[in-house]
């Protein structure tokens, strides 16, 4: 391990890595916790990104690190490399360095090998550090490690969704607005997705009887739930008023109200999914039932509360919105 000087890293050399390598770490060591057991199961993906920079050659592993074009010599050679090269398993660059030698093989690849040696040898600097480089973007080699740049190496970038700022805006609740990422993700456990799990799950609505509960019926199609968004947002979205999905997302993304409405319209979105799908899951379990006014009452009380604690805040391109509420609002 690099970082020289880190009490963390002379720790775990000196007690966890018994081998003198992180590589040739046995898996099924009983030492250090669950998650060094968990690191040394990654080992194979971190050596593609590992390289090293010799210095001095005296803790860079000669079989398992990356110090030559060769790559890692044990992949390329194998364990017959030890009795062909005279080099044990455990042996350091430096070590090798320093013995007296340079062998002539018949095969080409080892001799190649020799050449390396040699070479690191006249270039070797006694008294400084090797050096772990990290790959990162563009397959650049760096001293740094950059969390960032090796987990968009790793995974498997998909389309940016476009509409995260109508999830996630400035004074929104987490909870609420965790609850809504799903939705618009459809991820939460619709009548329709629970039917790919199993034939013989129940599909219907529970709201309203409806054969196929999907999001769209749920959000906002469905007689129950379309009660209390038309009492909630008619007064704000007037004639745009509307209560399919797709055609709600994009009055969300529009930018055609002023940011007082705005707030108000994302903000009770956000409620009104939240509550309505937590009545859903209520009565998927046999528990006490609401009316639409109970659920219009529980999300009007949220909104004005929200609002109020903004403008507390300070936030004065927010402090009409209460206005604007009991304006759009019918009580």
């Amino acid at each position: 391990m690099s970082a020289h000087g880190s009490l963390l890293v002379d720790w775990v050399n000196k007690y966890l890595i018994r081998s003198g390598s992180l590589w040739t770490e046995k898996t099924t060591s009983t030492y250090g916790s669950w998650i060094w057991k968990k690191l040394l199961k990654y080992r194979d993906k971190a050596k593609t990104f590992h390289r090293v920079k010799v210095k001095n050659g005296d803790s860079t592993s000669f079989w398992f690190d990356y110090w030559s074009p060769l790559g890692h010599l044990h992949d390329t050679i194998g364990d017959r490399g030890y009795i062909e090269l005279g080099i044990p398993k455990h042996t350091t660059l430096g070590e090798v360095m320093d013995m007296t030698r340079r062998r002539t093989h018949r095969q080409p690849l080892l001799n190649r090998v020799e050449e390396e040696i040699e070479k690191h040898k006249q270039n070797r600097i006694h008294g400084e550090y090797d050096v772990a480089l990290w790959k990162g973007k563009n397959n650049c080699y760096q001293k740094k490690f950059m969390t960032k740049e090796t987990w968009s190496q790793i995974r498997v970038a998909k389309p940016l969704f476009v509409g995260h700022k109508k999830i996630w805006f400035p004074n929104a609740t987490p909870k609420y607005a965790f609850v809504t990422w799903l939705v618009v993700k459809n991820r939460v456990a619709t009548g329709e997705r629970m039917e790919k799990w199993n034939q013989n799950v129940n599909t219907r609505c529970v709201l309203c009887s409806h054969p196929m509960e999907t999001r769209d019926h749920l959000f906002f199609l469905c007689p129950y739930s379309q009660q209390v968004w038309r009492t909630l947002v008619q007064g704000i979205m007037l004639h745009r008023f509307t209560t399919k999905w797709e055609d709600v997302m994009k009055i969300l993304a529009s930018r055609d109200l002023d940011k007082g409405k705005r707030f108000l319209l994302e903000y009770t979105f956000q409620n009104a999914i939240h509550v309505i799908w937590g009545e859903r899951n209520k009565r998927r379990h046999g528990e006490q039932q609401f009316t639409p006014e109970k659920l219009v009452k529980l999300i009007d009380k949220n909104v004005r509360n929200r609002v109020s604690t903004i403008t507390r805040g300070g936030n004065s391109s927010l402090a009409g919105c209460i206005e604007t509420w009991f304006a759009t609002r019918q009580y």
